[in-house]
C-alpha cells in the first residue's frame, strides 16, 4: 500500500488480515467452481439405469375391502342405513338383478350386434 505511513498500524494489520482472508476465500471458491460446475457431463450411454424402488405398499383398510361383512346388528358399522325403508335383502337382490341384466344384454344383444356389424363391413 502506498499510504502505509498515514494509516495506523492496527488498521493496517486488520487490512492485511482481510486481504489474506479474501485471497483464501477466492482460491477456495475457484476450486469449488472447478470441481463442481466445470466437470464434463457424461454421455447418456455412460449413465447407469436407475432401478425401480417400491416406496409404499398398498394396504387398504379392512373396512374398505370387506365392508359388507361389517354391516349387521352386532357389527362395527351397525345396521345398513336404509334397512328400515327397504330391507337390505331387497337391495342385494336389486344389485344381483342389475348385474345379471347387464351380462345378459351384453352376451345376447351387444355381441350379436357387433358380429352383424362386422358382416356388414365385410360385405360393403
Amino acid at each position: 500500500m502506498k499510504e502505509q505511513r498515514w494509516i495506523n498500524r492496527t488498521v493496517l494489520g486488520d487490512l492485511q488480515g482481510l486481504k489474506t482472508r479474501v485471497a483464501e476465500d477466492l482460491k477456495r471458491a475457484e476450486k469449488d467452481n472447478d470441481v463442481i460446475y466445470l466437470l464434463p457431463v457424461p454421455p447418456k450411454s455412460e449413465l447407469k439405469i436407475l432401478e425401480r424402488a417400491n416406496m409404499v405398499a398398498p394396504k387398504p383398510p379392512k373396512e374398505v375391502v370387506d365392508g359388507i361383512a361389517m354391516l349387521g346388528p352386532n357389527q362395527p358399522f351397525g345396521n345398513p342405513l336404509f334397512e328400515k325403508l327397504v330391507p337390505y335383502a331387497v337391495h342385494q337382490a336389486a344389485s344381483i338383478y342389475a348385474d345379471r341384466r347387464d351380462r345378459l344384454v351384453n352376451q345376447s344383444i351387444i355381441d350379436d350386434l357387433e358380429a352383424m356389424n362386422g358382416k356388414i363391413r365385410d360385405i360393403l
